[in-house]
């Protein structure tokens, strides 16, 4: 029964460390290596077809890990496991983050398509 006890307090240790990394860079940074996340997510679920599907996911999961970005969801179980009271709003900043990324992928290409069609003229 100590190992598992010994166990657990070095798992909330951890998460408490890594909570208290992030809170250290500040709110604009944690916004920041949010977005690369949401875009990376959104291309792994956007795959063409369901052959290629799990080559997206395996390499967008691996980009975003290896990249550092901070994806909500993670956060979210760091922060519950070893966060205190106020780390709560990382979650909020983090997941807003992820919203601006994951909607920049289809604007931009919403807007590549209108620019080749030619944006409409306003009517005089």
């Amino acid at each position: 029964m100590a190992a598992m006890s010994l166990g657990r307090e070095n798992l909330i240790n951890g998460a408490a460390a890594i909570v208290a990394a992030r809170t250290a860079i500040g709110p604009f940074w944690l916004i920041i290596l949010a977005i690369p996340c949401g875009m990376l997510m959104y291309m792994a679920v956007t795959a063409p077809n369901d052959s290629m599907r799990i080559f997206y996911i395996m390499f967008c999961v691996a980009a975003f890990i290896t990249g550092g970005f901070y994806h909500c969801v993670a956060d979210m179980y760091y922060t519950f496991l070893g966060g205190r009271p106020q780390d709560y709003v990382n979650i909020l900043l983090v997941t807003i983050g992820n919203i601006i990324g994951c909607n920049i992928v289809p604007g931009t290409k919403v807007l590549y398509d209108k620019a080749r069609e030619g944006f409409p003229k306003f009517r005089e």
